[in-house]
């Protein structure tokens, strides 16, 4: 389990749905999805540079245990909120743990 190697840090996962507004439009809400244990870690320089020449805006990686995590979800921890910026990557495909790019909001 992911925090037997990096400890407890409380990492919410956000799913968000669209209703319609009453005005022809529609408004997106975000909800918890999950609560889980993982670790946000900020991408190396030498990462920052190789996503920036391919357009990625990815600033951090979270590692977690293997869940249902959609690159349409957020990430929030600790108030601080992250958009995913691809798909969660199962290295290896041995279920071991997931890792996921994020771009921190501002």
């Amino acid at each position: 389990m992911i925090h037997d190697h990096y400890g407890s840090q409380n990492i919410i996962i956000e799913r968000a749905t669209e209703a319609a507004d009453g005005s022809g439009g529609t408004t997106k809400t975000w909800s918890t999805h999950l609560t889980l244990d993982g670790l946000i870690q900020p991408l190396s320089s030498q990462e920052l540079l190789i996503l920036e020449r391919i357009g990625n805006k990815s600033t951090h990686k979270l590692y977690t245990d293997v869940e249902d995590i959609l690159v349409t979800d957020r990430v929030v921890e600790n108030g601080v909120t992250y958009n995913i910026t691809g798909s969660p990557i199962n290295p290896g495909n041995r279920d071991h743990h997931l890792e996921t790019k994020l771009e921190l909001l501002e």
